[in-house]
């Protein structure tokens, strides 16, 4: 029983605090650029995070920084829930823009923020339109110094599934001659 009421618990400060979040970060979103937007969408998932350690008690660490070279770098993640790009963007230290579906920009007050953050979008279409694009993109975004987050098999996947990843990653690190950890 508590753990159902601790789920829609969160659920409900996940939407409701999103929707309002993302109100006052639209609003925000003209006088800040591009450095002060990013700031202010990883303030709100600083606090999912710590709202999830509060409620639920999930906690997180990151390890292994050491491997991400000084510059732009693709970061090759496995996909197995919404948590990971919350807490990627909470707690990683440099900026970082994901690789994301362009499905996500049609969700109201999210999606509005998503195309702000100056991340990358996927259309799913054609594999040769998507990959043209999302190596021009994200070329765009590791020539600004970013660190371009892409999950190698395309969509979440189960935490003991066998991996299956597309070339996509290395495809991409191939392109622009950027390592690949």
């Amino acid at each position: 029983m508590r753990s159902t009421f601790t789920k829609w618990l969160f659920i409900v400060y996940l939407l409701g605090s999103g929707t309002l979040y993302s109100m006052a970060i639209l609003l925000l979103f003209p006088f800040v650029g591009r450095a002060g937007r990013y700031w202010l969408a990883k303030q709100w998932c600083r606090a999912l995070v710590v709202v999830m350690h509060w409620l639920p008690g999930v906690s997180c660490s990151i390890e292994g920084l050491e491997h991400i070279p000084e510059g732009p770098a693709i970061l090759l993640c496995r996909h197995e829930s919404t948590w990971e790009t919350l807490a990627f963007l909470a707690l990683f230290p440099r900026r970082i823009s994901f690789v994301f579906k362009e499905e996500l920009l049609r969700i109201p007050f999210f999606g509005w923020v998503l195309r702000g953050l100056d991340m990358v979008s996927l259309n799913r279409g054609s594999a040769r339109q998507a990959h043209q694009a999302v190596t021009q993109e994200s070329a765009e975004r590791l020539a600004k110094g970013d660190i371009v987050v892409i999950f190698p098999e395309g969509t979440r996947v189960p935490h003991d599934a066998p991996l299956r990843m597309t070339s996509g990653g290395v495809r991409l690190a191939c392109a622009t001659g950027v390592p690949a950890v």
